[in-house]
């Protein structure tokens, strides 16, 4: 196993633990759709009530975060999608890796992953194969 494999391996059971936390229905299934390790992983699942919602889920070494939403989005509109969410700095539905954090200090990092998140979703080049 490489590096990267066992990064994605532990962060699965982070992204579990956090579906787990919130409570959020699903059919048992996650499935990662995007990673630049060690930096950030994209996940998604199906709703358990109803099998055309999706979940998205965005993890990196500091916030854990979900969006609902259909099955229309490409990762380069849930990047995008994420980024808009994390510019606002509402810290209400992310989760913190650091329970201890400062959570000034945490929003404006929010911020500025949201920031980056919008570059990456933003980068003609590296999209050009449509987003997917």
């Amino acid at each position: 196993m490489n590096i990267h494999e066992e990064w994605t391996n532990k962060e699965y059971t982070n992204v579990l633990d956090y579906l787990s936390e919130k409570q959020i229905p699903y059919n048992g299934r996650v499935f990662l759709e995007w990673v630049s390790a060690p930096f950030v992983s994209l996940w998604y699942i199906r709703s358990s009530k109803n099998d055309s919602s999706k979940y998205w889920i965005m993890h990196n070494l500091e916030f854990t975060d979900i969006l609902e939403e259909s099955d229309s989005l490409t990762v380069q509109e849930v990047l995008y999608e994420f980024g808009e969410k994390w510019f606002s700095k509402d810290l209400d539905f992310v989760r913190i890796r650091d329970k201890n954090a400062n959570l000034n200090e945490k929003s404006e990092l929010l911020y500025k992953h949201g920031q980056m998140l919008k570059n990456i979703s933003e980068d003609k080049e590296l999209w050009s194969n449509n987003g997917k």
